[in-house]
């Protein structure tokens, strides 16, 4: 924890102080409420979610008659819902 404090930002050595109250068995407290659209998101989660949600619109499913019925693509309004909800848990995760 000194070498962290000592190299690393401030949020560095509290995230390590939660992580050992965790291994110690003791309780933490998350954020119960993060207004997530003021909170900034991790740049590589920012970089992650844009390509998950480029390759999955480029993405072709094959009929097979249980599955993928419909125009072989994945609904935009499955994308953006899904999209939303990983900006969402990426901006709480980053608070």
């Amino acid at each position: 924890m000194k070498m962290a404090s000592a190299n690393s930002r401030n949020y560095v050595c509290g995230a390590l102080e939660t992580l050992q109250k965790f291994l110690a068995g003791n309780a933490i407290l998350a954020p119960a409420f993060v207004n997530t659209r003021e909170q900034p998101m991790h740049p590589q989660d920012e970089r992650m979610i844009r390509q998950f949600m480029e390759n999955v619109k480029d993405y072709r499913i094959t009929p097979d008659g249980i599955r993928g019925r419909g125009t072989g693509k994945v609904p935009a309004a499955t994308i953006k819902s899904n999209v939303q909800a990983l900006n969402t848990f990426a901006r709480w995760l980053r608070e």
